[in-house]
């Protein structure tokens, strides 16, 4: 048989084995499957994922299909019979990424490369499934990139670890990758004085033509403060936001003390990946410049998140 004349469609593959198929299964929560991928048996698990996801079409409330931290946020705050509704609405994960203790050894000395294996171990003689999950590795240049590609599905970033390094408690010996992106929004209010604000509230409009707060920036550098101070103006009557208060951080409780300003400033930002249930940034922007060539018609809509 030649395989080169074999359809990929046919998922034959040639593995030291033989001709063999691989078999990718997505399942929910309580294990129940959703979808199957089939593909050559020599072909890597990691870069089926994301065309399995894209097979899944369930018609459900909630996130779906994305990762969100904030929903298990969410579930840390109920008790009693709230956990428990909870827990159904939201079911969760446990992803395991290392090992530190293994049948009353301490593996804390170990190197990853050591204790990744041990961990694989783990889960493949016990035969763990969901709602356990080994959280991917690789050490291949070409899947990294494409895990960097899985923002839609709330994938943030990623952790590089040295295969030779022990586990260190309160030591950060891992360097963390985020997704960041450049785009635009429209400045809504102010902290600060209007003379010189300290951080920019920013707001984007949905589809029903209403400004919605969408973040905000990083406190801004005294140049940069001074630089978009002569372009605000003070908000006159009807201003979309009045009567609002606004978070002084994802999660908190505390409010901000803000001054509202016309919404006809537009600038551009960057941005990480991590976005809530509603389409808002999760961590502040940090503030590019001035876009004074658009206008606020032109920025991007506020959308949530892909379910």
């Amino acid at each position: 048989m030649n395989r080169s004349d074999e359809p990929d469609d046919h998922a034959l593959g040639r593995s030291r084995g033989g001709l063999t198929t691989k078999i990718h299964l997505a399942c929910d929560g309580p294990g129940r499957p959703l979808t199957i991928l089939l593909t050559p048996g020599q072909r890597h698990d990691s870069i089926c994922a994301r065309p399995l996801l894209e097979r899944i079409h369930v018609p459900r409330a909630g996130l779906g299909r994305r990762l969100a931290f904030e929903r298990l946020q969410n579930r840390l705050q109920r008790r009693g019979a709230g956990a428990s509704r909870a827990a159904g609405e939201w079911p969760a994960h446990f992803v395991a990424f290392d090992l530190l203790r293994l049948s009353g050894t301490d593996t804390t000395g170990w190197p990853y490369r050591r204790r990744r294996a041990a961990l694989e171990s783990v889960f493949a003689s016990r035969r763990l499934s969901a709602p356990w999950a080994l959280c991917p590795s690789t050490t291949d240049p070409d899947t990294v990139r494409e895990w960097l590609t899985w923002a839609s599905v709330g994938m943030e970033g990623l952790l590089f670890k040295r295969l030779d390094s022990v586990y260190e408690p309160a030591v950060r010996g891992w360097r963390k990758y985020k997704v960041h992106e450049t785009t635009e929004a429209i400045v809504g209010a102010i902290t600060g004085s209007l003379a010189a604000p300290s951080s920019l509230l920013l707001g984007r409009y949905d589809d029903h033509g209403r400004l919605q707060y969408t973040g905000r920036t990083t406190t801004l550098a005294q140049a940069v403060s001074s630089a978009v101070a002569g372009l605000l103006d003070l908000a006159r009557r009807g201003h979309p936001w009045t009567g609002w208060s606004f978070s002084a951080g994802w999660g908190s409780r505390e409010t901000l003390d803000v001054t509202l300003v016309e919404p006809e400033l537009v600038v551009e930002v960057g941005v990480d990946v991590a976005r809530d249930a509603s389409g808002r940034w999760r961590h502040p922007a940090r503030l590019h410049r001035a876009r004074l060539d658009l206008s606020p018609g032109d920025v991007p809509r506020m959308t949530a998140p892909p379910r």
